[in-house]
């Protein structure tokens, strides 16, 4: 049976005390620590870092120290990866509904700043290499197709673990009520991975701790690898089943459950 989201609702009668112990025990950690759960150092630390990674790999290719073909494509996609995901935009900009959203219309300012941030992209990212760099033109554009490709992949890989893998659940209502609130419901359908690296951290953004992203969203995620601990212990507290995967076994279970899906009338229901 296939569900309007738009009318689906969760249940807000059933019991919050899962979600009211994770904001008291995350606001006693603010407090306890004294930080600010906002942007810190670390986070400015890694936005310079990101930056200095874009104008950096921009420099190298544009000034062609190394004037290999390979050389090129490698700084694009560092370019690509560190800054640029071009996405659905377009297709979302002139969309007038997205997800449960209805009638949408868009400030033409963000339209005209959408277009305009597009074409300098695309400015210094194809057309100034065509005209300056001492490389046939095919290489060129491989190297920009292969970059975003790559972008995507990197993305991919770090969005699909955490929902589209074969420990989560998606159950479907009988009517248009979920039996559970909203944050049990983000519990059932996401899964961390890779939570005590710091690397994969900082390379994804956080998004790889997933299940505080999503309880948390107000909070930067420089604090999120103390804050799923906190979440984990207070899941198991209440008896709700928190999962996390290395990264590498994530990968896996998310090729397992594209399996299931294929195979399954309802892949997603497993209450």
């Amino acid at each position: 049976m296939m569900v309007n989201s738009s009318f689906i609702r969760f249940d807000n009668e059933t019991d919050k005390s899962f979600i009211i112990e994770v904001s008291k025990r995350t606001q006693e950690y603010f407090k306890s620590t004294g930080q600010s759960p906002f942007a810190n150092r670390k986070w400015w630390a890694k936005a310079a870092t990101v930056i200095l990674l874009m104008v950096g790999s921009y420099t190298l290719m544009i000034t062609q120290i190394v004037g290999s073909g390979w050389f090129y494509i490698l700084m694009m996609t560092i370019l690509s990866v560190s800054g640029v995901m071009l996405g659905k935009d377009f297709i979302m900009l002139f969309s007038s509904e997205i997800g449960d959203q209805k009638n949408l219309k868009h400030p033409p300012s963000e339209v005209i700043l959408l277009i305009i941030s597009k074409l300098i992209y695309t400015i210094y990212g194809l057309v100034i290499p065509l005209l300056v760099l001492n490389l046939p033109v095919e290489t060129i554009i491989f190297g920009f197709w292969v970059s975003h490709m790559l972008a995507s992949l990197f993305a991919v890989m770090i969005l699909a673990p955490t929902h589209l893998v074969d420990e989560t659940v998606f159950p479907e209502p009988e009517g248009k009520v979920l039996d559970t609130n909203w944050s049990i419901h983000q519990v059932n359908c996401t899964s961390d991975f890779a939570v005590s690296s710091p690397i994969v951290s900082w390379i994804g953004g956080g998004l790889n701790l997933h299940l505080v992203h999503h309880l948390c969203p107000a909070i930067c995620h420089i604090h999120y690898r103390p804050l799923t601990k906190i979440v984990k212990e207070v899941a198991e507290n209440h008896n709700l089943n928190y999962k996390s995967n290395s990264w590498g076994k994530a990968i896996v279970s998310h090729f397992k459950f594209l399996s299931r899906m294929g195979k399954e009338v309802n892949p997603y229901n497993k209450y």
